[in-house]
């Protein structure tokens, strides 16, 4: 397992990725060139994890509003869930945002995801306030200072 950042060719297989799982995401669908717009922004860092060539995870953190950081959207592969990847990508991130010391880390999470809201309490990250994400009802969590 590798843990790195967005590389342009890497589009074509997240968008995939996130596609097949938009069930749970703001974007119903996104494409590589939506990605790779994405991945130009200075702004916004997208972490992907692969086993060999394979791209079977990724996450993606906005720094644009510093001290808060927000997370999303964050996946694995189905048949690779319930195997400590998603934690493995967020320390990873974490990494990443520690010289950046923001005071907050945020992430909105659909009602509906229940799985999602129970992997980002086990990392610590506390339900805030109901918010909409793509028009649909979620959670905000956050974890680091308290209140909103």
């Amino acid at each position: 397992m590798k843990i790195r950042e967005f590389k342009e060719t890497d589009a074509e297989k997240i968008a995939k990725l996130s596609n097949d799982n938009s069930e749970v995401f703001q974007y119903e669908s996104v494409t590589p060139d939506f990605l790779k717009r994405m991945w130009k922004n200075p702004n916004y860092k997208l972490f992907v994890l692969s086993e060999g060539s394979e791209v079977i995870g990724f996450c993606g953190v906005n720094i644009e509003a510093l001290p808060i950081a927000e997370l999303g959207p964050i996946c694995v592969e189905k048949s690779r869930r319930m195997h400590g990847l998603g934690r493995l990508m967020m320390e990873d991130v974490f990494q990443f945002l520690e010289p950046l010391k923001p005071a907050r880390v945020i992430i909105k999470v659909k009602t509906s995801n229940i799985d999602a809201q129970e992997f980002f309490k086990t990392l610590g990250f506390t339900k805030v306030e109901g918010v909409l994400c793509g028009g649909k009802p979620a959670i905000l969590m956050q974890y680091g200072l308290e209140g909103p």
